[in-house]
């Protein structure tokens, strides 16, 4: 793990506002501010999705919506090319972008709400309840960022994991549930 080189957080969504990207982006300016060494990838929507004060941070990288089925290879290395992968709705029945962060060896930041804890290997997440104030995530984007040890040992977590969240995997669970 090089400290040199910034944190790379990454965001996956077309709704934005619901899926918390809005606390994500307040967030990573807060802890950027207070000298996290981290950049931010967000995929699946554009600046005009969220306030005003948020299309124009320093570190913030809009690459748009990337169809998964017609470019399979480039949305995998935009996402697999990052470190954390990050979500933080404030009501989530799931959260399938979990799963495909952790099968791509990343380290999570999943909402604490909902289904979404069920979709995260615990040991390779950071889990956030939804009434964290903006301070407290840019908090802990700022101990990540100075802890490129601690990201590390998540990410080798989650990719020694990462065959559990798998559909495969999945239904064998379910398979013996009905059995």
């Amino acid at each position: 793990v090089d400290a040199g080189l910034p944190l790379r957080l990454v965001f996956v969504g077309k709704a934005p506002l619901r899926k918390g990207l809005d606390r994500l982006l307040r967030a990573f300016r807060l802890a950027r501010d207070a000298g996290a060494n981290c950049t931010l990838r967000i995929i699946g929507c554009t600046p005009d999705k969220v306030p005003i004060e948020l299309r124009d941070l320093g570190g913030v990288e809009w690459r748009g919506f990337i169809h998964k089925q017609q470019d399979a290879r480039g949305y995998l290395d935009a996402v697999a090319d990052c470190d954390v992968g990050c979500l933080l709705s404030h009501a989530e029945a799931g959260g399938m972008c979990l799963r495909e962060f952790h099968a791509l060896g990343l380290a999570v930041i999943a909402p604490d709400v909902g289904g979404s804890p069920d979709h995260v290997i615990r040991e390779a997440a950071c889990l956030v309840k939804p009434e964290v104030c903006d301070a407290e995530i840019a908090a802990l984007l700022l101990c990540l960022s100075r802890e490129r040890q601690q990201v590390q040992a998540l990410r080798d977590i989650s990719w020694a994991r990462r065959r559990e969240v798998l559909w495969a995997h999945s239904v064998a669970q379910l398979s013996r549930l009905w059995v």
